[in-house]
C-alpha cells in the first residue's frame, strides 16, 4: 500500500465536530442569557427574529448528527491521545446474531 494508505486516518473531522457542536451550545446559551425566555418565542418582534428559539431546539441536534460527541471523543481519545480501544466482545459477531439491544430472545 501507498504512504497515503497505510497512514491511520486523523481526529480533524471529530474535532472540528466538536468545536462545532459546543459552538452550537455556547450560541444558545448566550442567547437566551441575552433574551430570557422571550427567546424562545416564535415572533418577529423577537429581537434576532426566533434564531434564538430555532438554535435553542436545534442544538441537540448537533451533538448527535454525524456520530454522538461521545463517539468522537472517544475517537480523538485512540487517534490523538493514543489511549487503548473500548474492549468489544461482539466485533466478530454478524450484526443478525446480536440479542442486546434488540427484540429477538436467545435461543
Amino acid at each position: 500500500p501507498s504512504d497515503r494508505e497505510s497512514r491511520r486516518p486523523s481526529a480533524h473531522g471529530s474535532l472540528t465536530k466538536l468545536a462545532r457542536s459546543e459552538l452550537v451550545r455556547a450560541g444558545r446559551d448566550t442567547g437566551l442569557s441575552v433574551l430570557g425566555a422571550q427567546g424562545l418565542l416564535q415572533d418577529p418582534a423577537v429581537p434576532g427574529g426566533s434564531e434564538i428559539r430555532h438554535r435553542a431546539l436545534s442544538s441537540p441536534g448537533a451533538s448527535i448528527a454525524g456520530g454522538t460527541d461521545e463517539i468522537q471523543r472517544g475517537i480523538v481519545g485512540e487517534r490523538v491521545l493514543g489511549l487503548p480501544k473500548e474492549p468489544r466482545t461482539d466485533r466478530d459477531v454478524p450484526f443478525r446474531d446480536l440479542t442486546i439491544g434488540t427484540q429477538r430472545q436467545a435461543p
